[in-house]
């Protein structure tokens, strides 16, 4: 398979300069460093219409998390207290549990289902308007609640009207708090949703108090009354920070193509499925079972909503600083399935405070950290709410049966709990079986044609040896090796989840199972992705040694000072690592006075560091692109942060000695330049003038006639290693032109079947973030913290680099993918 110009990691060089241009998010020229006019020798700040990167924090950004923490108190703390109304209506209307079950659960689907059309109005510019008529449809639903004198006018009011504004309002808001938020998503995310926690403790305790004294009416009013004046709270501090995207399908169908979101969805389907059973029923369970008291089942149900509150807190600290959502999200849902396993063995009423203890705990976790995994999902901001919503929407059916379900399982054993409780610790691993990760069918079976055609040709090479044979079995070896040991550990999985699932199971043996298969299952992902890669060639300059070019781009002079910090940022890296490199090309830009930043940086109009590993160009080829820099300058008196870009190319360098069996004197190479099309000038270097006045014509300039590539190299006194020098760097620039065209041409074929659009080469990359102490990697979605460790190359960079590699690897995955999938359309015509 040709490589695809989204690949290209060198946007082509010019001789002329051009000018600076204001940094936006819009596509930026293929030139993307530019050299900026005398006149713009001072720092710019960048101004946009784009609102930039989420600020992850402040006043702002905080008062929606306080948003969201209401909004997650009107609709959830309400909802999740539905055991105060659970054993009242089955009383009142004389009805079995499995009915009643239908209002909460009908409430809890219409908060998901409605999810994709206010998560889209959220996209279009509505959040308020939506919060506005949400918010209505709740207090009238309440006070509607208050006067129902029958089952079908609760169903209406509580479950269908409350369901519906509170579906209107949520999504939108999940949303809105992902957009203010990077690093500090998950956590904020979680503060948000931690006011299901507090409604959970406000409107039992309400129901406590007043229900002896006023009636089920009135104090439903009274709770109607506190979700009015929130809603006002609500209204007022509420902000939306992105700009309307009127454009745009309702449904975002191309998300279903991507492989995680389809996986995550089905996952939360069985997630979430059985999560609210406890909730609904644990009240119910103290007083029929434990013969606990009125009294009693209310603090049950207080206590099981307070601890949902450290619940949702402590995981999201977890996951955002420590080990990430899904290593949190996993064990987490494991453990909730085990506390569902247990309930049944709870006999006591102090027993089952320790139950909800430990349950309330990991039940909180899930409905916290899967608004924050889902939004993680979405790389494009401005479509949060859209794909936010979907997922919303396919839950809520699993939302409307789970309580339902166990409703009946009770009612078929004759008000046993045990079914239930099986049936809802049996669902939640099944979240972690569904999710494992599947090789795509294409790829799958790519991977065993090719496992066959090695297995095929080493039975040839073993009868008679034959050096292109042995070649090409060489190459095969490593996708058959990663086929095998990826269908070993699918096989182990399902043996596992066959264990689990088997109801005879020896209940140790099933517990040490579900153990054994969360580490499998991340073992096989690993591999799937190991698989996947193997199957995708290697880039033709995989095996080269690099060069890493640094030109100034949008920002004038910080961008240079920020050059400097950049330049030697990668040099300590090499020194760390241990990697042999050079500074080919390290050019001050003219500048008046004391030239050199507080932070003693040195403004560089050039900078080129030469890698001389084999392999360079495999490891630097993700880091070509736009760095940007925000910070405040020290020469900024107002404070305000400025913006400003690097723009860093990575170009293979021929290796030295000859390492490489690449002939450069071949006209047929890549690198091959033909001496008699290469204009040479010398001239006398620049220098500080007067008594250090250079008196000899040391620097050199080549300038290849057929391309108009220009190079010049003045850094060494001797003119021999100047040219030296320009040759290399002329051959290296030549060489990437030229793969870039084929690679282009090649692109637009395939493009033209697969209809995909390439990737724009001048977008930007990387942020570094000085007040925010970060760097972020826009491809990969990496946020990584100790921005000081960053830039001195230390291990935080690997996290970067290593994040940005395996974007790469994915860009190659997805474009193999389509081509199989293309061939597959093709030969079906056939």
């Amino acid at each position: 398979m040709a490589v695809d110009a989204s690949d290209s990691v060198c946007p082509t060089l010019r001789d002329e300069p051009l000018t600076d241009e204001p940094l936006t998010d819009e596509k930026p020229p293929d030139d993307a460093a530019s050299t900026p006019s005398q006149g713009d020798e001072e720092n710019q700040a960048c101004t946009t219409d784009d609102p930039g990167e989420p600020p992850d924090g402040g006043l702002q950004a905080w008062l929606q998390v306080v948003t969201g923490h209401l909004v997650a108190f009107n609709s959830w703390g309400y909802l999740i207290s539905f055991g105060i109304f659970q054993p009242y209506y089955e009383s009142q209307f004389s009805l079995p549990p499995s009915t009643i079950s239908w209002i909460g659960s009908l409430e809890v689907c219409l908060i998901f289902f409605i999810g994709t059309f206010s998560g889209r109005a959220f996209d279009a510019g509505y959040y308020r308007t939506a919060l506005a008529v949400g918010l209505f449809l709740q207090i009238l639903a309440i006070f509607m609640t208050s006067i129902a004198s029958s089952y079908w006018q609760v169903l209406l009011a509580q479950g269908i009207c409350q369901g519906l504004g509170n579906g209107i309002i949520f999504a939108p808001t999940i949303a809105n708090m992902s957009t203010y938020f990077t690093s500090k998503k998950t956590i904020a995310i979680s503060a948000g949703a931690c006011g299901a926690g507090t409604g959970g403790i406000v409107f039992p305790l309400i129901a406590q108090q007043l229900l002896p004294k006023i009636g089920f009416r009135w104090t439903v009013r009274v709770m109607g009354l506190v979700v009015a004046v929130s809603s006002m709270i609500i209204m007022i501090i509420a902000k939306t920070r992105l700009k309307a995207r009127k454009a745009g399908p309702l449904v975002e169908w191309a998300a279903f193509k991507e492989p995680a979101y389809v996986l995550f969805a089905a996952a939360m389907f069985f997630t979430l499925w059985p999560t609210w059973i406890s909730y609904n029923y644990a009240r119910q369970y103290t007083t029929d079972k434990l013969s606990g008291s009125a009294s009693d089942s209310f603090l049950i149900l207080i206590v099981i909503n307070a601890v949902g509150i450290p619940g949702r807190m402590i995981s999201a600290f977890l996951a955002d600083r420590l080990f990430g959502a899904i290593p949190v999200f996993i064990p987490t849902i494991f453990s909730a399935s085990l506390c569902l396993y247990l309930w049944s063995q709870v006999s006591s009423l102090t027993g089952m405070f320790i139950w909800v203890s430990i349950f309330g705990y990991f039940g909180a976790a899930i409905q916290s950290l899967f608004p924050s995994c889902c939004a993680s999902l979405t790389p494009d901001l401005s479509k949060a709410g859209t794909r936010i919503g979907m997922i919303f929407s396919i839950i809520s059916f699993a939302a409307l049966t789970g309580s339902p379900l166990a409703g009946k399982l009770m009612q078929a054993t004759g008000g046993s709990y045990l079914a239930a409780q099986i049936w809802g610790g049996s669902m939640l691993p099944l979240t972690i079986t569904d999710a494992s990760p599947l090789l795509a069918p294409a790829l799958l079976q790519r991977a065993q044609s090719l496992t066959t055609e090695h297995d095929d040709l080493q039975k040839t090479l073993n009868n008679s040896f034959d050096s292109t044979i042995a070649k090409r079995v060489g190459e095969l070896s490593r996708v058959a090796g990663a086929l095998k040991a990826w269908q070993i550990s699918q096989a182990s999985v399902a043996e596992l989840t066959s264990m689990i699932d088997d109801p005879d199971q020896d209940a140790d043996l099933a517990a040490i199972a579900r153990d054994e298969l969360s580490s499998e299952t991340g073992k096989l992902e690993s591999l799937a992705r190991r698989l996947s890669a193997s199957l995708t060639p290697r880039h033709p300059f995989a095996d080269f040694p690099c060069m890493l070019e640094f030109r100034p781009g949008p920002g004038g002079l910080e961008g240079r000072y920020f050059m400097d910090t950049l330049f030697k940022m990668y040099k300590a890296l090499c020194m760390r690592r241990g990697y042999r490199h050079t500074v080919v090309k390290y050019e001050f830009a003219d500048t008046a006075g004391d030239s050199s930043s507080s932070a003693g940086e040195n403004p560089l109009q050039e900078a080129i560091l030469e890698v001389h590993d084999q392999g360079a160009f495999d490891i630097f080829r993700s880091e070509a692109g736009m760095h940007r820099v925000q910070r405040i300058p020290s020469t900024e008196t107002k404070g305000r942060v400025h913006t400003s870009a690097v723009a860093v190319w990575v170009l293979p360098s021929f290796p030295e000695n000859g390492a490489s069996n690449i002939d450069f004197d071949d006209p047929e190479s890549d690198f091959y330049v033909n001496p008699q099309e290469v204009k040479i000038e010398t001239m006398r270097a620049r220098g500080a003038g007067g008594q250090h006045v250079n008196k000899t014509e040391s620097a050199i300039r080549m300038t290849h006639l057929p391309t108009g590539t220009t190079v010049s190299m003045q850094d060494h006194r001797s003119q021999q290693r100047n040219r030296e020098e320009a040759w290399k760097l002329l051959r290296s620039r030549i060489a990437d032109q030229r793969r870039e065209a084929r690679e282009e041409e090649a692109s637009k074929l395939r493009n033209s079947v697969l209809s995909k659009t390439q990737i724009t080469r001048g977008d930007k990359i990387r942020t570094y973030n000085y007040n925010q102490d970060r760097c972020t990697d826009h491809r990969a979605g990496v946020d990584v913290h100790d921005l000081p460790n960053v830039l001195e190359g230390g291990e935080k960079l690997d996290r970067i680099m290593d994040g940005a590699k395996d974007w790469l690897v994915n860009k190659d995955i997805e474009l193999l993918m389509a081509e199989e999938e293309a061939k597959e359309k093709l030969n079906s015509k056939k």
